[in-house]
């Protein structure tokens, strides 16, 4: 079985012939029914795809996660799939020794905030290098980690980074 948010692709009314029609005719009102009842249907297909925006602000994707397992079956609320949030945060540059750099995210964190991907891109624009975040190596001192606290991203490096000057941070989550 295949899924996702797809419409079909077909006319359902031949407009040519709407112009031949009485517009106080049965078909024609059922016409109209049936044009409102497909653009539904694309509303709700709309509201289910992806969206391609990466803001520095709180974001609703489009993608949607599974019920929080926490609710009970028993529970007078009817369990519904949850939002996925995006925000990018524009960190800056890596740090210039072995240390961590951290740049808070405004993210308010609950008991239910659950990430779905936290990576990055750290690029440097004079050498024209570019890494991924987090970057594994077999060199200890190359690697660069990610992580996230209920305040700040936090990014570690082994040795003086500092030529990668611009780093961008990708934040998924739910909050229920």
């Amino acid at each position: 079985m295949s899924s996702g948010a797809f419409l079909n692709t077909r006319y359902i009314v031949d407009p040519s012939r709407i112009y031949e029609m009485n517009v106080n005719s049965r078909e024609f009102k059922d016409i109209l029914v049936s044009i409102f009842q497909n653009m539904n249907s694309i509303t709700n297909m709309m509201n289910m795809k992806t969206t391609g925006t990466f803001p520095l602000q709180e974001f609703v994707t489009g993608n949607q996660y599974f019920p929080n397992p926490s609710l009970s079956s028993a529970s007078s609320t009817t369990p519904v799939f949850r939002a996925e949030y995006r925000k990018v945060i524009n960190f800056g540059a890596l740090p210039g020794s072995t240390s961590t750099a951290s740049v808070a995210h405004e993210i308010d964190f609950n008991s239910n905030t659950l990430f779905t991907g936290v990576y990055g891109i750290a690029s440097d624009t004079t050498s024209y290098n570019y890494i991924p975040i987090p970057y594994a190596t077999s060199t200890a001192a190359d690697i660069v980690e990610i992580n996230v606290d209920t305040t700040n991203v936090n990014i570690t490096v082994g040795k003086d980074m500092s030529a990668f000057d611009k780093v961008l941070v990708v934040l998924s989550y739910l909050k229920s």
